[in-house]
């Protein structure tokens, strides 16, 4: 049964860090080199490294936390049948 519970809360906790990644998203601006038009990055969110590790570890947690509760099920259920 702790399966169920630890997979539910890895869930959970993958889909909070997609609202972090979301919220801390760099947004891309325009700026004026002289003649040219470069595009940068603001300054507020995360850097790139930390928005792409946290995005993969929400992925993770998510993938680790169905996986975790499918085999919860499954032994719950075949405990229920003995």
């Amino acid at each position: 049964m702790w399966r169920i519970y630890a997979g539910a809360v890895s869930f959970l906790a993958g889909v909070s860090a997609f609202v972090v990644d979301a919220r801390h998203r760099r947004s891309p601006g325009v700026e004026a080199f002289g003649n040219t038009i470069g595009v940068h990055t603001h300054a507020q969110g995360l850097s790139g490294t930390a928005y792409d590790l946290i995005h993969i570890a929400g992925w993770a947690l998510i993938v680790a936390g169905v996986l975790l509760m499918i085999m919860g099920l499954i032994r719950y259920s075949v405990a229920a049948r003995a």
